[in-house]
């Protein structure tokens, strides 16, 4: 017996293991009340089995190092450990780690579709490279949050700590930072 389920892009590891434990439950359940009384438990072969551990460094992408780390491959790393034991993805930037608690990214392909003629300007006009933080205010997808530009796509990054601080927005992050919305860049 086998079975599948959607994964919504919006998914991340909280909400996916949700959904796998429902799935197991129900077909728990499915098999129970269907089988005939010649179940057989199986042993595992612990030769064969295998287990992965997860990686401290997974989820930790450092500024400048990584210029070719894309906007997805990011934001789905994210998804995955937001939740889990390793709770979020981490910068190191400035030789201090940024956790990000709350993100969304927009990748290039999308741009078109998602901005509006004079916010698609605004981008080409400022020209921003691989992980410049930027306050784009006036860009309304982007909202009152912090914009790192990744070289295929914006991250926008809503909620974060730096390493043994408290929680705050990107918006107020960038202004303790003093990241202006008329494109001041860290790097």
């Amino acid at each position: 017996m086998q079975e599948s389920i959607p994964i919504d892009p919006r998914n991340d590891y909280t909400s996916l293991r949700i959904k796998l434990i429902s799935l197991a439950s129900n077909m728990s359940i499915h098999l129970l009340n269907n089988s005939d009384s010649t179940l057989q438990s199986i042993s595992q072969n612990n030769i064969e089995s295998t287990c992965s551990k997860l990686n401290s460094a997974f989820g930790v992408f450092k500024l400048i190092d990584n210029i070719d780390v894309s906007v997805r491959q990011v934001y789905n790393t994210y998804r995955a450990i937001k939740g889990s034991s390793l709770k979020t993805i981490k910068f190191m930037y400035d030789n201090t780690y940024m956790f990000i608690d709350d993100c969304d990214m927009l990748h290039d392909d999308d741009v078109k579709t998602k901005l509006r003629d004079t916010d698609i300007h605004l981008l080409q006009s400022l020209d921003l490279k691989p992980f410049n933080m930027r306050m784009l205010n006036q860009v309304k997808l982007f909202g009152k949050n912090l914009v790192i530009r990744l070289h295929d796509g914006y991250l926008i990054v809503k909620k974060l700590h730096l390493d043994k601080g408290q929680p705050t927005t990107g918006h107020m992050f960038g202004k303790q930072m003093d990241i202006k919305s008329n494109g001041v860049m860290l790097d």
